[in-house]
This record gives C-alpha cells, sequence and structure tokens, in this order.
C-alpha cells in the first residue's frame, strides 16, 4: 500500500470515526450569543457584616450566569424544544447539565438564563467550559460551544 492511500485511508476513518460537530446546523435555528456574568452575593462570615473591607474577597460566595440569546428558525420550532446548557467545572468529573424546555411554539428571538448556583461553585469550581444545545426532540437544531470545550 503506498503513502497516499495508507493517508487517504486514515483521513477517511478519522471523518467516520470523528466527524466534526458544527457551530450551527443547517435547519435554520440560530443560538447568536452567549454572555457570561458573576454576581457575589453578601457573605455569610460574620466579620465580613461588621468590617467589609478586611473580609477577604475569596469568602464571598459567587454565582456564574450565563444569558443565551436564540433564533428559532423562520418557521418556528414546535412545542416541546429545549435549550440545553452543559458545563464542565474545575473540580467536577462530571459533566452537568440544564436545560430550559419550552411547552410552546416558539417564533420570535429569545434569551435563555442559566445560573450555576453559589453552593454548586463552591462545592466544584468555577465553571472552565460550556456547551449549549437547541433540542427539538433528539435531533440538534443549533449549537455552540466555548474555546475550551472538548466533547
Amino acid at each position: 500500500m503506498s503513502i497516499r492511500r495508507a493517508a487517504l485511508a486514515a483521513v477517511l476513518v478519522s471523518l467516520v470515526y470523528c466527524p466534526a460537530v458544527p457551530a450551527q446546523s443547517a435547519g435554520g435555528a440560530r443560538i447568536l450569543g452567549v454572555e457570561r456574568r458573576e454576581e457575589q452575593l453578601a457573605s455569610r462570615n460574620p466579620m465580613y457584616r461588621r468590617m467589609p473591607k478586611f473580609a477577604a474577597t475569596s469568602d464571598k460566595p459567587v454565582r456564574e450566569i450565563y444569558d443565551v440569546h436564540w433564533a428559532p428558525p423562520p418557521a418556528g420550532i414546535e412545542a416541546g424544544a429545549a435549550l440545553v446548557f452543559d458545563y464542565a467545572q474545575e473540580r467536577a468529573d462530571q459533566v452537568q447539565s440544564l436545560t430550559i424546555q419550552y411547552p410552546f411554539v416558539v417564533q420570535s428571538q429569545r434569551k435563555a438564563t442559566f445560573i450555576i448556583s453559589e453552593r454548586a461553585v463552591l462545592a466544584a469550581g468555577r465553571v472552565t467550559a460550556w456547551r449549549v444545545r437547541l433540542m427539538q426532540g433528539r435531533r440538534i437544531m443549533a449549537e455552540t460551544a466555548s474555546g475550551a470545550w472538548r466533547p
């Protein structure tokens, strides 16, 4: 077998077993953007309440908030669609998921908000990577991910 044939076979095998997932699908639905922000809540440390300038900033619980802006295809999306937010954290072994179900027909742009609670952040660390998928049943209508996301 020549080197060219071996290289071609390797490329074909990699395409079959490692398909690339497009950032957006051809169905017309689009994820327009994902915005991340943090909210620091008042600390439970009694010293912080009495003398806030002396409290360590790491004592303050932080929750992470992700706003996902998305648009359905021109014909809309049937009732039963779901927006799935998968995320990995610093000290977590498994990927976590949050889901928002849409039990109605969606015909215009939407904004969905996913909140990673302060307890989850304290327990497993901050979010290091994420992926958002718009699902209709088992079909992916649109998808996007952070640069650090590894399937």
